[in-house]
């Protein structure tokens, strides 16, 4: 995982940053309990190495990504505070929950959108994209859709049964999220 993340190194986690070009920085958070449980948990280091990250990206805009949403996770507060305070970030996007989710966060440098995403295991079956567009004013735009697997065959005749029966019993209700929670453009003011 390391090698393919092109994180390099040797640390025990695996945070990285990649800058698409000029204008935009993704950042990777690793949020896993090395010493157990599906929730997630900020290590000592990740707040100081998220400063550096974001200062780092200059007038570039930021994405951050994390399996589990940084909102739920234990000293996730003190990253999100980061975030609230920088003016180019866009979004904190994550999965885990299995919820398709879009939910606006005020901060400081003028707020962001926390964005989790449903399960490809889970009904609905859906993925995430995201398109990032310039807007005329300087500000930003994050399109993003949701998208269904065609798997072909009886494997994925037999997934989408399955993940739809399970839906009947009540565990995933609200999984597909609201209508504001999938297809939408989401604006974000240029920094001041």
């Amino acid at each position: 995982l390391r090698a393919g993340s092109g994180a390099g190194g040797n640390a025990e986690r695996i945070d990285y940053h990649l800058d698409v070009g000029p204008r935009l920085r993704l950042i990777v958070l690793d949020l896993v309990r090395r010493a157990g449980g599906s929730g997630g948990l900020v290590a000592p280091g990740q707040p100081a190495w998220l400063a550096r990250e974001l200062a780092g990206a200059a007038d570039r805009w930021v994405l951050v990504f994390s399996h589990q949403p940084l909102e739920s996770s234990a000293g996730g507060e003190e990253l999100l505070a980061l975030l609230d305070r920088h003016p180019r970030v866009v979004a904190a996007v994550a999965g885990h929950v299995h919820r398709n989710q879009i939910v606006p966060r005020p901060g400081a440098g003028g707020g962001y959108w926390l964005i989790t995403t449903a399960s490809l295991i889970d009904y609905p079956q859906q993925a995430r994209a995201l398109r990032l567009v310039q807007t005329a004013g300087g500000g930003i735009c994050i399109e993003t859709w949701m998208l269904d697997h065609i798997f072909p065959g009886r494997l994925g005749e037999i997934s989408r049964q399955l993940s739809y029966i399970d839906a009947q019993g009540g565990r995933p209700r609200g999984f597909a999220g609201g209508r504001l929670d999938r297809n939408v453009r989401l604006y974000r003011s240029p920094p001041p």
